[in-house]
């Protein structure tokens, strides 16, 4: 699941970057989430499953104190 967020890593020194160079503060969320089941009965696998979940978020907060918020789910 890092692998995953390691592809954002460019995404957030850029939007880093991009906020101090405007004065605002930022804060950013990023998370992978894997989820793997089994169903076990009489000792044998009957049903099995796995999901995957990915998002990101992000918020600007300015001096004057004006907030700004977006986010992304796939």
């Amino acid at each position: 699941m890092i692998e995953d967020l390691d592809r954002l890593s460019d995404l957030a020194t850029d939007l880093t970057r991009e906020a101090r160079a405007r004065g605002v503060r930022l804060f950013w969320r990023a998370q992978a989430r894997r989820t793997s089941r089994v169903l076990v009965q009489n000792g044998r696998a009957e049903e099995t499953g796995v999901s995957t979940g990915s998002g990101h978020g992000v918020q600007v907060v300015t001096a004057e104190g004006y907030t700004a918020l977006g986010s992304r789910d796939d």
